[in-house]
Parts: structure tokens; C-alpha cells; sequence
């Protein structure tokens, strides 16, 4: 481990021997995540949706993840250096009101506009952009009430709220896709950030740390030092960014493939990603024990190869079933890629840093995503699904080459 590691132990001693959960503190925060994590997998999930019935374009809906993602690569890296000079706990709850604006905006546009694309592009830029506000607060709230050796743990049951939730998310919205009213959906949103904004209100913790205000580009500097210094998370973070540009390339053009070619109904699309919710259940719990066992770099590296498995067998069959079968196997590696970078993120950065390094990090994550949407939906108009698979395993084979002769992410334990 990085030896700035030796400085992260800076937690209060009577929290060193509880158990995550007997920390009120992060019962609140969990109690938040659960209730924001539901509203945003039901959102996540809904939008393409909604926008495939209202076009039945695949440009269009790559272009709609695009505009998601184009936040992480405009905003994180300030919004990470402003967060570290604020009330995290306040901005938190700043961030929530915001996307409930966002969300009636967006209620009234579908209920009411003849064109209500004008008005959910920018409504879900702005709510990507309040909610990776809102994650980085909350991850630094985290590190301010649970121990680092605990952080682990901490970070596995967040990423296992997402699984639960990518599982039990996409089925609601099946149901409510059978009313003839899609609006409705975004009122079930509505009050569940607003059940996450009432649990965070409950939140207190003293934090004793004084703020000092630098200049916004020093900050910069520093958190882009840092980075460079903590090499591991360094290549993490750029292998992190094929990775998630590739799942998400696969996920949005197959359900746009499973609609348009094979039929799907509404309750077959919540199944197959339900099914990538399951999976990530699974890896969640699966993680832990490999970090034991071989150490937290193999764990990550072995999510990455391994999840090229998700798009090889649908270039055998692509069948309703294989389609179920590749969903659950990438969600199962998403998530041991996902903790993996996470708890060593969490680890490795001292705390009044840790917002600076989350929105640098949260920019790389994402920065090649919305190049890949777009692109995504054309590769498909042109030579279809077989093609973008192709494009994902190429992608793959030489980022898990690179992963595997790379000596030091193996040396992450």
C-alpha cells in the first residue's frame, strides 16, 4: 500500500472495535443511500426506456446516456475540489433538492410539452451532475464515520445497494410501464429522494477539521499530485474508464437490440436487468473473500478479464436466454471492478482530500462513456450488435493484457 496510507489512521479510537453497522452514523447514511440508490436505479433504468417509446431511435438513446455522463468529464474535478471546502452533510441535501426540481421539470414536461426531449436532455444532465454531487459528499461523510480498516466493508454494502436495487429497480419500472401514463414514475422517484433527503436530516456528526480556502487551481494541483503519486489508483482509474465505456456501450444497445429485434416486453427487460442487479448482489459478497485470499489488485484485474465472457457468448447466440445469461455475468464482474477500485480509493486517500481525488477519479472513470454512447448508437446503424460486440472484446483483450503483465496493481493487497 501507498505509504500516505500510514497517515489515513486517523479515526476516533471508540469506533475502532465497532462493527460497521453499530455506527449510527452510517445507519443514517445507509438509510439515505437506500432510498436515493432505488430512485436513481428506477430513473436509470426508465429514461432509455422512455425515450426508445417516444423515438425509436438508437442514436437518440445513445445520445441521451451521453448527455448523462458529460457532467463527470465538465464538473467532477471542480465539484470534487468544492465539496472538500464545504459542509458535506449541507451539500448533500443541496444536491437532493436539486434533482426533485429536476424530476417535476422533467413530470411536466412528459405530462404536458409536444416536445419534452428539449427539456429531459438538459434535466438529465443536471441530474447526473447533482448526483455524483451528492455521491462524493456522501463518500466523504463515510470516511468521517467509519474506521479505514472498516472501509471495506463500508464500500461493499454501498455497491451491494446498487445490485439490490439494479434487481428490484428495472422490475418496478416494468410495472409501471404498463400504465398508460409514464409520468407517474417519476412521482415514486420523487418521493424516494425526498425519504433520502429526511434520513440524511437526521444525520449529525462533529467534524473538527478546519477548511482552509485556496485557490480553486491549487486544489487542482494538488488532488492531480496526489493521483500521480498513488499510482495504483492511477491505472485503475484509466482501465476503469474502457471498462465502463464498454458495459455501458453493451448495456444501452441491448436493450435497445432486445426491444427492436427481439421483442421484448416490458416485464422481459426488467427480468434481464434485474438479473445484472443479481449478479452484482453476488459479486459484492464474493469480493471480500478474494481480496483475502489473493489480494485487492487480483480481484480487480480478474473482474476485467473475466467480463469479457459477458460479450463472447452473446457473438455464439442471441437469444432471450444468452441475453438474461450475459446480463447477470456482467453484472456479477461491474461490481468486483467496482469495490475493488472504490475501497482502495477510500484506503489509500487521506480525508480532507478524498473529495479533490473522487472528482479526478470520478472524471476518468467516465470520460471515454460518452464518446461510446454516441458512437455506440451508429456502430449499431451500421453494422449492427455483432459489430459493437466485436469492438467490446477487442477492448477488453487489450486492457486485461495490459492488467495482467502490470506488475503493480497486483501489489495492491
Amino acid at each position: 500500500m501507498d505509504n500516505n496510507n500510514s497517515e489515513n489512521i486517523d479515526v476516533k479510537s471508540n469506533y475502532t472495535e465497532k462493527s460497521v453497522w453499530l455506527i449510527k452514523e452510517f445507519r443514517w447514511l445507509f438509510l439515505g443511500a437506500l432510498f436515493s440508490t432505488f430512485a436513481g436505479k428506477v430513473y436509470e433504468i426508465f429514461l432509455p426506456l422512455l425515450i426508445y417509446r417516444l423515438t425509436h431511435s438508437p442514436e437518440i438513446m445513445g445520445w441521451m446516456r451521453a448527455v448523462e455522463f458529460l457532467p463527470y468529464v465538465l464538473l467532477a474535478i471542480v465539484m470534487g475540489v468544492w465539496i472538500d471546502r464545504v459542509d458535506r452533510k449541507i451539500w448533500c441535501q443541496w444536491m437532493l433538492g436539486g434533482q426533485l426540481i429536476c424530476i417535476t421539470i422533467s413530470w411536466l414536461a412528459v405530462k404536458y410539452a409536444s416536445q419534452p426531449l428539449w427539456f429531459l436532455f438538459p434535466c438529465a444532465f443536471s441530474m447526473m451532475a447533482l448526483n455524483f454531487g451528492y455521491l462524493n459528499a456522501r463518500m466523504g461523510l463515510v470516511r468521517e464515520a467509519v474506521p479505514l480498516s472498516q472501509q471495506g466493508t463500508a464500500s461493499a454494502a454501498f455497491s451491494s445497494l446498487v445490485s439490490i436495487f439494479q434487481a428490484m429497480g428495472p422490475a418496478l419500472s416494468g410495472i409501471l410501464l404498463l400504465f398508460s401514463d409514464f409520468s407517474i414514475i417519476y412521482l415514486v422517484i420523487a418521493s424516494l429522494i425526498f425519504l433520502s433527503w429526511y434520513a440524511l436530516n437526521e444525520f449529525s456528526m462533529n467534524v473538527t477539521d478546519v477548511k482552509k480556502v485556496t485557490r480553486l487551481a491549487d486544489d487542482i494541483k494538488t488532488g492531480l499530485k496526489i493521483l500521480y503519486v498513488n499510482s495504483k489508483l492511477l491505472k485503475m482509474s484509466f482501465s476503469v474508464s474502457i471498462f465502463n465505456m464498454c458495459m455501458l456501450m453493451f448495456i444501452i444497445q441491448s436493450l435497445y437490440f432486445t426491444q427492436a429485434v427481439l421483442s421484448f416486453s416490458s416485464a422481459r427487460l426488467g427480468i434481464m436487468v434485474s438479473l445484472s442487479g443479481i449478479g452484482g448482489v453476488l459479486g459484492s459478497l464474493v469480493v471480500g473473500f478474494i481480496r483475502k485470499k489473493f489480494g485487492l489488485g487480483c480481484a480487480f484485474i480478474s473482474g476485467v478479464v473475466f467480463q469479457i465472457f459477458s460479450y463472447l457468448i452473446l457473438l455464439v447466440d442471441k437469444s432471450g436466454l444468452i441475453f438474461y445469461m450475459a446480463f447477470f455475468l456482467s453484472g456479477f464482474f461491474e461490481t468486483i471492478v467496482g469495490v475493488s477500485v472504490y475501497t482502495w480509493r477510500q484506503e489509500s486517500t487521506q480525508k480532507e482530500h478524498l473529495g479533490k481525488v473522487m472528482g479526478i477519479t470520478g472524471t476518468i472513470f467516465k470520460v471515454a462513456s460518452p464518446f461510446g454512447l454516441v458512437a455506440s448508437g451508429y456502430i449499431m446503424g451500421y453494422v449492427g450488435i455483432n459489430g459493437l460486440l466485436w469492438l467490446c472484446c477487442g477492448l477488453h483483450l487489450i486492457l486485461s493484457f495490459y492488467l495482467i503483465v502490470n506488475k503493480d496493481i497486483k501489489q495492491a493487497r
